[in-house]
């Protein structure tokens, strides 16, 4: 049995004791977290993060394809990336937005600083401008949290981020870094 909990609870230490908690996440910036996801956690009364790369929000279809493609690194049909009225709908439901890069970069990739806290920071207040809110959490995308030459987790306090996931496998004990967060 399993306790689902949000990201800020999760962080601050409300936990089960006796249940496996749960944080409930999603990645990219997809429509049908509002045609199908939305309903089935309001219905089951479930908490959510979803992490968006603010640069899919709100594209015509031809730019929306191609951020498909070249930046989620998906060929199949989707259901299309959110709108800003969409991401919005979100957070007023209240579900935690949290940052994705811009352009759903691989940060493991680049030894570019400028590049790097340009994509994380302007990320961070383009999805805050939207829902009118701060954001604290942020999704490594691709899951990858390793730079050989920058310390990624500095780059995401600096920007004002509380905490961050990575696609590691694994179980979070208590004590572990809120910036380098397995998820199963």
């Amino acid at each position: 049995s399993t306790n689902v909990v949000s990201f800020d609870d999760f962080l601050a230490g409300r936990l089960s004791f006796h249940r496996a908690n749960v944080v409930i996440t999603f990645d990219d910036g997809y429509q049908s977290w509002v045609s199908k996801a939305v309903m089935a956690l309001k219905t089951l009364n479930l908490p959510a993060t979803f992490f968006v790369s603010s640069g899919f929000v709100g594209l015509p279809k031809q730019r929306e394809i191609e951020f498909l493609r070249s930046r989620l690194q998906v060929l199949k049909q989707t259901t299309g990336g959110l709108s800003a009225d969409d991401l919005r709908r979100l957070s007023a439901e209240g579900f935690t937005i949290g940052g994705h890069t811009c352009n759903h970069m691989n940060l493991a990739q680049s030894y570019d600083l400028v590049e790097l806290r340009k994509e994380i920071l302007v990320d961070k207040q383009r999805l805050e401008t939207i829902i009118g809110k701060e954001i604290h959490y942020f999704s490594y995308p691709f899951g990858l949290c390793y730079n050989a030459r920058i310390d990624l987790a500095e780059l995401l306090k600096e920007a004002g981020y509380k905490g961050a996931v990575t696609t590691a496998s694994g179980l979070n004990r208590s004590g572990a870094n809120p910036y380098l967060l397995s998820r199963e």
